[in-house]
């Protein structure tokens, strides 16, 4: 059976870690990798004026669960091999 399938945009590509899981967000990285790429936003600071950037997502590893709260942090792995580390929704 063929199924039409709205062109994919660009805008598809971001992560709302707030709300997704981190095995959704890890697919949509996977699926999207070639193309239109996976971002999402991020503020550097405690500054509520401070422009949100853009960071783009290259490749995504989903840790074991470990039943952490929801938070809006964002940590730098200790190696720099490690990465960013964030808790999904």
């Amino acid at each position: 059976k063929v199924v039409n399938a709205d062109m994919i945009d660009s805008s598809e590509g971001e992560l709302f870690v707030w709300r997704d899981s981190a095995r959704d967000c890890h697919n949509k990285v996977r699926g999207f990798s070639m193309w239109p790429g996976t971002f999402l936003y991020m503020t550097i600071g405690d500054d509520e004026d401070s422009e949100p950037i853009k960071v783009k997502i290259i490749k995504s590893q989903v840790l074991e669960e470990s039943g952490a709260e929801l938070t809006n942090k964002i940590i730098l792995g200790k190696a720099k091999k490690d990465g960013l580390m964030l808790i999904c929704g």
